[in-house]
């Protein structure tokens, strides 16, 4: 009985850390100017400032972003997102042929298919920021692995792309179009190209 106590404490415990880590990380920013120290903070901005430099900055952090249980409301913060950012990808063969890889976007689906593969969306907010450099090898040779399907002509390369359009904000003008930045070009690790084959 004092071993289910004990093991009933730790999982209070355990869930309680991470609503309130959760909850630390989920509260958006205070506004620019009061981070930048034009401005001094007051009332909810003095608790978002203390937040976000003492809080989210500490171990916590590392933590949160490891294990992957951290959220983001960008939606709903005080500055949303004004980017549409979307992205794909020019695979080229062993003999020099091009494929373009159409990476998912949300515009271009039905409504089911974008509740089911939202997941893609989010994936590459991050997948495509200078930030999680780190992640743009690993993306490109999952691409190659993708359109790995001429027999004897396998990718040797991937160039991948970004599509960025900035929207000032209602009641101004729209962008034409949007600009396109080659921001990783990898080239293809063969064996582990055999590997992923073997393996899937």
């Amino acid at each position: 009985m004092v071993k289910e106590n004990r093991v009933s404490w730790f999982v209070k415990l355990f869930v309680a850390f991470h609503v309130i880590g959760i909850t630390i990380w989920s509260l958006p920013n205070p506004r620019r100017p009061v981070m930048l120290g034009s401005v001094e903070p007051r009332g909810v901005d003095l608790l978002l400032y203390y937040n976000t430099k003492y809080l989210k900055d500490s171990p916590l952090r590392y933590y949160l972003l490891t294990t992957g249980v951290w959220q983001s409301w960008d939606m709903f913060a005080p500055n949303p997102s004004n980017t549409d950012i979307w992205g794909d990808a020019e695979v080229v063969y062993q003999d020099g042929s091009v494929e373009r890889y159409a990476y998912p976007r949300m515009y271009e689906m039905p409504i089911i298919e974008k509740y089911l593969k939202e997941r893609f969306r989010k994936f590459y907010e991050r997948a495509n920021d200078d930030g999680y450099r780190y992640m743009w090898p690993v993306f490109a040779q999952r691409i190659a692995y993708e359109m790995n399907r001429h027999p004897g002509n396998p990718p040797a390369r991937v160039k991948l792309y970004r599509y960025k359009m900035v929207l000032d904000g209602p009641g101004k003008p729209m962008p034409e179009d949007y600009s396109r930045t080659l921001y990783y070009e990898h080239l293809v690790d063969q064996d582990a190209l055999i590997r992923m084959k073997e393996l899937w």
